[in-house]
Order: C-alpha cells, then structure tokens, then sequence
C-alpha cells in the first residue's frame, strides 16, 4: 500500500511542477514583452530629445543668420530717427511720427552704430 501512496504523491508532485513551469513561463514572457516595452519608450524618448536638440541648434542658426542680415536695414532705421531727432523736439514726437513707442526710440538711438560695432 505504501507504494500506492508513493506513486500518487510522485504524481502530484509532477502536476505540480508542471504548474509552477508553465506559470515561471508566463512570468518570463511576460518580464520579456515588459523589458521590450520599456526599452521601446526609453529608445523612442531619447531618440525625440535627439531631433529637439537638432531641431533648436537650426532655429537658432536661422536666428542668428536672420538678425546679421536683418542688421543693415536696422541701421538704416537708426540713422533716420537720427535725422527725425536731429528735427524734432523729442523721442516722443519721432516715435509718433514713425509708429513707434518712446521707449523704442530711445533705445534704437542709444544702440551703438554699424560703424563702431564693425570696429571692434
């Protein structure tokens, strides 16, 4: 009898294996498509801060070759409130007659010319 009882419990012990197998495998695939997961956001992430960081270095290529070309004509525009200040009696009437703020004025008149600048 005793040998019954054996083969029982061998076979309980089986099944039970076979349980815990197939579960340690639905973990593994699990852990598995979980990993790809997180790599797949991780790669996708660093991959988009890539093309920002390009993105931004061109904008402000762009930005800097805009403002050197857009230059001549802002010191066209200082030397004629020069000429209209020269005329008038304040930075409030140049910047009436141009559609411009005092403030506006006053600061393009206190930029330092093209001249001067090129010398340095």
């Amino acid at each position: 009898m005793a040998r019954r009882g054996s083969g029982i419990r061998l076979a309980a012990l089986k099944a039970a294996q076979e349980a815990l197998r197939e579960e340690q495998e639905a973990q593994q695939q699990q852990l598995r498509i979980k990993t790809e997961a997180v790599a797949a956001v991780l790669d996708a992430r660093s991959q988009a801060s890539r093309v920002r960081a390009r993105g931004k270095a061109a904008i402000e290529r762009l930005r800097e070759e805009a403002e050197r070309d857009a230059a001549p004509f802002e010191e066209r525009a200082r030397a004629g409130l020069r000429v209209l200040r020269g005329l008038s009696a304040s930075n409030a009437e140049v910047a009436a007659l141009c559609g411009l703020t005092a403030k506006e004025v006053r600061d393009a008149l206190s930029a330092p010319c093209a001249s001067s600048a090129d010398a340095k």
